[in-house]
């Protein structure tokens, strides 16, 4: 201890003390590097692991970094639309002039050629006539063809006509004109099962013709409009509430040409006589058309034709005769144009 100059005594520290940190921290820090070295050592010494693959591919960008797909919907559409416009515009020009297109996105009107200009409907008309079917006809409404005389068959013989009075079928059909459907099966009334209900009956013999009643509906077997060659190249068969096979004038047992009838009336009476000859049933009277009289009410067969069926074909088809042929189950009801 010294004594300073003011008399008071200055206590200091004994020089032991400090050293002894010093020493401590001295050995804190050793310990730390030693701790670190062996770390490093350890990272350094330790074996390759293998990272296992990832089972799902490789990510792939299918849209080109600099395809337009990337580019925002306000800059691509407006591209797009004129592309569109480029591509039907010659389209356009090549059409005649009684026709028009539009092509719509959602709301926005993209393309427009003569869309203000009054047309023909032509095949969309039948959407309308189609509704209308459905709005006039019960679901269990049928189209009923009748067979029909006026006295009942003696010992196997029918004295007088058998009358085939039409209802408005469009879809009477025989073996051998379905041969000629190109795209498969049709909706179609069987006209071979009614000559084979016939025949199963006992009839041998029938001394008369048989006689095809169209007198449902009106004799107009064409609509104005029409192009010439909707009859003749077979697009439409002729108007009549009695029609077998389109009104083809193929024969129903042999095949044969495949052409249009100018009387379709005649032509089914016809067809039903040859079915009834195939089967062995004589008709001594030659096929033609006429008029069931009032007491020719003895129905000997029919059959029907669901109403919905000739739809069915009218839509998917596009049948010209089952949309112009109006399917009424008033009887003798006349068509209107």
């Amino acid at each position: 201890m010294t004594a300073p100059t003011d008399g008071a005594p200055v206590i200091r520290p004994p020089h032991g003390r400090r050293r002894r940190s010093r020493r401590w921290y001295i050995a804190g820090s050793a310990l730390a590097l030693i701790g670190l070295v062996v770390v490093a050592v350890a990272v350094l010494t330790e074996p390759d692991t293998e990272v296992a693959a990832a089972d799902h591919p490789a990510l792939v960008a299918a849209t080109p970094v600099l395809s337009a797909r990337r580019v925002p919907e306000f800059t691509s559409r407006p591209v797009a639309s004129r592309a569109l416009t480029q591509a039907l515009t010659p389209i356009a020009a090549g059409l005649s002039g009684t026709s028009c297109v539009e092509v719509r996105d959602g709301g926005a009107n993209v393309f427009a050629s003569r869309d203000a200009d009054p047309v023909v409907p032509a095949s969309n008309l039948k959407v309308l006539s189609a509704a209308a079917m459905l709005e006039l006809f019960d679901h269990d409404a049928r189209l009923t063809t009748s067979f029909v005389t006026t006295a009942a068959p003696v010992n196997g013989t029918v004295s007088g006509d058998l009358y085939v009075v039409g209802g408005g079928d469009p879809l009477l059909t025989t073996d051998s004109y379905r041969k000629t459907f190109t795209h498969g099966a049709q909706p179609e009334t069987d006209l071979e099962a009614v000559a084979d209900q016939l025949a199963a009956t006992g009839i041998t013999h029938i001394t008369g013709s048989v006689v095809g009643d169209d007198s449902r509906y009106d004799t107009q077997r064409t609509v104005p409009s029409w192009k010439p060659g909707y009859i003749s190249d077979r697009e439409s068969s002729p108007l009549s509430a009695l029609v077998v096979d389109d009104g083809s004038t193929m024969d129903p047992v042999t095949g044969g040409p495949d052409e249009a009838s100018t009387d379709p009336t005649t032509q089914a009476a016809s067809a039903f006589t040859r079915l009834l000859a195939a089967r062995g049933i004589q008709v001594d009277g030659a096929p033609r058309a006429g008029t069931a009289p009032a007491g020719a009410a003895l129905a000997i067969a029919s059959c029907l034709r669901p109403s919905q069926s000739a739809l069915t074909t009218q839509a998917i088809d596009s049948g010209t005769a089952t949309s112009e042929i109006p399917e009424t189950p008033n009887p003798r009801k006349t068509r209107s144009a």
